[in-house]
């Protein structure tokens, strides 16, 4: 059996073949990881059945650096959204293993002149949608087009958060308990702080959770065997820390988690993907560790499989042998089922 999967990095299309021993994913609808990378890149790969990467491949050069994807169904569209410091934020719309597929500007004539937005996170309010744009010390509340006023899925509006919202350079949505909170990572005063939502979407009175995490710089909620984590990216300590979240959506301790013994690493991101019913985490790493197989040089994803306490059993860099070209990763990568292959 053949699977044909449309790639628009890579002249036009990408096509693989099942080999025997099922080391490509053979399924519908198929699953791909992409990565931010400084170099005005991102990079996308096919998760095998194991959870590995296969078939890399880079975009075109983009109009900044990317520092965030995340993708949301806007109207029954799929799209993904990359901000990229001054240059704004862009979205394409997928169909399959696609990035570069009608790309533009998510900004109009309604929407601020960024600073540098650097995460993204959505969140439906009341049955709104929201996109939720941290830019700097600000985090914008930003309305999305569901009916073609200017463009679907791109933004109507964006509003600044009141002015006591805590400075934030990276965000997290979760709901706990039936209610919905945000978790907005500050890294220069080392907190995270949890916000409920108002009605109108806005947030109300935020808190400061968690202690010990020094230069925090990528957070990710997640659910494992019934229980609410929060992972937080603690870059200056080559770690993540794992909190493990009450009722209220607090998390009063957290437990460093390490990637790599060896502090080789430079973590700028995590994300969650679920693959042949297997949970991982993802952890993003900026460094060239040449004290790896092979001196490998450049930037790598650690697959991290989970115990039922939330915490990382064992990690794997990936890909196993160094891509070309190398990476150079940036904050956090995406993990996206995508349909319309062809079997």
């Amino acid at each position: 059996m053949q699977a044909t999967y449309t790639n628009s990095f890579v002249n036009g299309g990408l096509t693989m073949t099942q080999i025997d021993n099922g080391t490509i994913a053979l399924t519908t609808p198929a699953t791909y990881s992409y990565s931010p990378d400084t170099n005005n890149l991102v990079h996308s790969c096919l998760l095998n059945f194991n959870g590995s990467l296969s078939a890399c491949v880079s975009s075109t050069s983009l109009p900044g650096t990317p520092s965030d994807i995340v993708f949301a169904t806007v109207s029954n569209t799929l799209y993904d959204y990359v901000p990229m410091g001054i240059s704004g934020v862009d979205y394409c719309q997928l169909t399959s293993g696609d990035l570069a597929l009608n790309c533009a500007s998510a900004s109009t004539q309604f929407t601020p002149s960024w600073t540098s937005p650097s995460q993204i996170a959505f969140a439906t309010v009341n049955g709104t949608q929201y996109a939720y744009v941290t830019d700097g010390s600000t985090v914008y509340q930003c309305t999305l087009d569901t009916s073609g006023q200017v463009t679907n899925g791109q933004f109507t509006g964006c509003t600044p958060i009141s002015s006591s919202t805590p400075a934030s350079s990276g965000i997290a949505i979760a709901a706990v308990n039936g209610a919905q909170y945000a978790y907005l990572v500050d890294s220069s005063s080392s907190t995270i702080n949890f916000c409920p939502f108002n009605n109108d979407g806005t947030f109300a009175s935020c808190n400061s959770v968690g202690t010990g995490i020094t230069r925090p710089n990528g957070i990710a909620i997640t659910t494992v065997n019934g229980g609410s984590y929060a992972y937080i990216v603690d870059s200056a300590n080559a770690m993540v820390d794992l909190c493990a979240l009450d009722n209220a959506g607090f998390f009063p301790s957290c437990n460093g988690m390490k990637v790599d013994y060896t502090n080789n690493t430079a973590l700028t991101g995590i994300t969650f993907g679920t693959v042949n019913g297997t949970q991982y985490a993802y952890v993003s790493d900026a460094n060239s560790d040449q004290s790896l197989s092979g001196g490998y040089s450049g930037g790598k994803l650690w697959q991290c499989s989970l115990l039922d306490t939330g915490a990382f059993d064992t990690c794997t860099y990936l890909p196993s042998t160094r891509p070309n070209p190398s990476w150079t990763l940036n904050g956090s990568s995406a993990i996206q089922y995508m349909l319309n292959l062809t079997t």
